[in-house]
């Protein structure tokens, strides 16, 4: 019953006018020339799975950067790493989306 009144007695919504909220706005992906975006190419914990131990044994492999991660073989990555050649997969995945 309460709900059959209700929309008897409260107004109709309505949708404000005048630009969306910043919230609402999508963001523009940065330069890739600047110095941010750079730092994002070369950070490897930029991907999911990637944490400072696995950056760490990466490094030790000489891989420093996403472009690296790309293009090393997929086996050696997981032998020195200690995973799966499927997360490998999906972490040069996740890498050629960040560097495009």
């Amino acid at each position: 019953m309460v709900w059959l009144t209700r929309d008897r007695l409260l107004p109709t919504p309505s949708q404000p006018e005048g630009p969306a909220p910043p919230f609402r706005t999508p963001k523009t992906p940065p330069d890739s020339t600047s110095p941010a975006a750079t730092a994002v190419a070369h950070n490897l914990q930029a991907i999911t799975g990637i944490g400072p131990v696995y950056a760490g044994r990466l490094a030790d492999e000489g891989i420093s950067s996403l472009a690296d991660l790309i293009a090393a073989e997929t086996s050696a990555i997981a032998e020195a790493a200690e995973v799966k050649p499927a997360t490998v997969l999906n972490w040069k995945t996740q890498a050629a989306k960040i560097v495009r």
